[in-house]
């Protein structure tokens, strides 16, 4: 760009005003253009406006692989200053950034087009190409229960015994053409082992430990698109089929509904469901702490219940104008997933018993009103990834 068209301060008017008077007349190219060279300035790179306004033109001309990493950027910003001003604004594109990576990751040059190839073998040959093998011996163990987690794995070859603190120990068996998925659960919830895994034969299995893929994700934005569709296809399908407003339909039909679901991630201190007010979303936690509360006599909310990966709340929210009696509000740092009203509403109108279920479901008393999943029951999920050998 030639120095007729701006300077890096021209006068009493910055190019940053300059920028900002492009976009806001409409000239999204010239802004795209000047946004840019302030992005790449040691003077501006570190300016949140900056990086915001240059995000936000991005997108107006299509350069989302850009958008994306801005986001990025203003997120690791926010996780080293927490209490910045800002914090706010980074929160709400955090839900942007979730929001564009599903909506433009055809756009993106990845491993794999995560939006038109959902296969699942391929998800696991992508991923997993990151991982390393290990040969383990009958009698040794994979982890134990409590554990905090740091990798997942393949099994390959070999049996493994599930010992968990609820219910029989299963033998889980994995082969080249067939192999099992282990660990996972740990990753996508952040929670300690819920299992012993123990070799009751002698193990092959792919070793992927969790800061590979976070590595991997830097180089590779549909990383993060795999693991999604992996939580949803699996472990959401599994955990809808456990109650009974969900498992009374079609499995195709659940299958849909789970797939439906979106990430978003929340800052502590959010009020996801405000009282009297309606909000179209049913959530599912996958990590962190939702808080439940409801106003007293006095007018005083008061704690009601916590809700922890794999809780279902807010199912009136999928109902047209619902106005919830309680308040839900993020105790920790959350990853979420929401089911908007209108991805539902066509699923209701071919099922009409939905409607009745979900009406009675708000009429029961508000900690009922959360579904828990059967903790005993969450290793019952299919685990198992069938392989194609032409690929």
């Amino acid at each position: 760009m030639s120095n007729n068209d701006y300077s890096l301060f021209d006068g009493n008017t910055s190019s940053f005003q300059k920028a900002m008077d492009a976009m806001n007349h409409g000239d999204d190219i010239k802004a795209y253009r000047m946004f840019g060279d302030l992005w790449k300035s040691e003077l501006w790179q570190e300016d949140v406006d900056v990086q915001l306004n240059y995000a936000r033109v991005c997108e107006k001309v299509e350069d989302h692989t850009t958008a994306l990493k801005i986001y990025s950027k203003l997120m690791e910003t926010m996780a080293k200053n927490p209490n910045d001003n800002n914090s706010l604004i980074v929160e709400a594109n955090m839900t942007r950034l979730s929001d564009l990576i599903n909506d433009t990751s055809n756009m993106m040059n990845s491993r794999i087009d995560v939006k038109q190839n959902l296969d699942e073998a391929s998800l696991i040959k992508s991923l997993f190409s990151f991982a390393y093998e290990r040969i383990i011996q009958p009698g040794e163990s994979i982890c134990d229960m409590g554990d905090v987690a740091g990798q997942m794995w393949l099994l390959t070859e070999g049996e493994v015994e599930v010992i968990t603190a609820h219910g029989e120990p299963m033998v889980i068996k994995g082969s080249a053409d067939f192999p099992c998925l282990m660990g996972e659960l740990a990753y996508f919830t952040g929670m300690r082992r819920s299992a012993t895994l123990k070799c009751t034969s002698r193990v092959t299995l792919m070793e992927l430990p969790f800061e590979r893929i976070i590595d991997a994700q830097g180089s590779d934005p549909s990383i993060q698109l795999m693991l999604d569709h992996l939580f949803r296809s699996r472990l959401v399908f599994h955990l809808l089929s456990q109650h009974n407003i969900f498992k009374k339909l079609d499995e195709d039909v659940r299958r849909q509904v789970a797939l439906s679901f979106r990430h978003t991630s929340y800052l502590p201190k959010k009020i996801l469901v405000e009282e009297g007010v309606p909000r179209d979303n049913a959530f599912l936690v996958q990590s962190g702490t939702l808080l439940l509360l409801k106003k007293n006599d006095d007018g005083v909310f008061e704690f009601i219940s916590s809700m922890h990966s794999g809780d279902i709340c807010h199912l009136g929210g999928l109902l047209k104008d619902y106005h919830a009696p309680y308040r839900i509000v993020t105790g920790t740092p959350c990853r979420l997933l929401r089911l908007k009203s209108e991805t539902f509403s066509p699923i209701m109108a071919k099922n009409p018993w939905l409607v009745k279920a979900i009406l009675e479901h708000t009429h029961e008393s508000v900690e009922r009103q959360v579904l828990h999943p059967e903790r005993k029951n969450l290793w019952a999920a299919d685990r198992y990834i069938k392989m194609d050998k032409k690929r």
